[in-house]
């Protein structure tokens, strides 16, 4: 989708809406996954998100399959952030949404926007992960800015290690930058 998005042209000079490129991943990810036959079926999620230069508002939408009487579908959901909903995604997410929620309604200044963060920590301490490398992966989104955090877990003798994506940063990833390292807060 990110090479179809980087080539775009108009006739008019209008871009479209966050919505329709929402769409435009519900349709790829649904024809990819039928094309690739019932018996390979694995359920994909993802979400798109963005200014939209149309109605001037940050829009979130979440794309999930929906399971029907012939297969699947995928289906393209908006997340209501005016009125306060947010986006969980993930191994077991919707089970921590009632504590975001418990710790956003104490109004503490200092959690303000970050409740997400802190409930997975919680979640990381108390918890073995068991989700795509063993590792999670936490993105947050606000109208401003889009945040990615690194994971870390002590899995070697004298210290933790900043992982992303289930890659330690420091051992795999930055010795392939030929001097340059990856600037990433660490969620725990």
């Amino acid at each position: 989708m990110n090479t179809l998005l980087r080539n775009l042209m108009s006739i008019d000079g209008t871009p479209p809406t966050v919505e329709s490129i929402a769409n435009l991943g519900r349709h790829l990810i649904e024809r990819y996954t039928k094309d690739a036959g019932v018996s390979a079926y694995r359920p994909v999620m993802a979400s798109v998100f963005g200014h939209c230069t149309r109605s001037q508002t940050y829009k979130i939408f979440q794309l999930l399959p929906h399971k029907t009487e012939n297969g699947f579908e995928q289906q393209c959901r908006e997340i209501d952030i005016e009125n306060g909903d947010f986006l969980l995604m993930g191994d077991d997410a919707e089970a921590l949404r009632p504590r975001i929620i418990e710790l956003a309604a104490k109004q503490n200044p200092r959690f303000r926007g970050i409740e997400p963060k802190i409930i997975l920590q919680n979640r990381i301490v108390g918890t073995e992960v068991g989700t795509v490398g063993g590792t999670i992966q936490v993105g947050i989104a606000t109208a401003n800015s889009f945040k990615v955090y690194a994971s870390v877990f002590n899995g070697q003798p004298g210290g933790g290690a900043m992982q992303y994506l289930g890659f330690s940063l420091a051992e795999e990833i930055e010795p392939q930058l030929n001097g340059y390292f990856i600037r990433m807060e660490g969620l725990l």
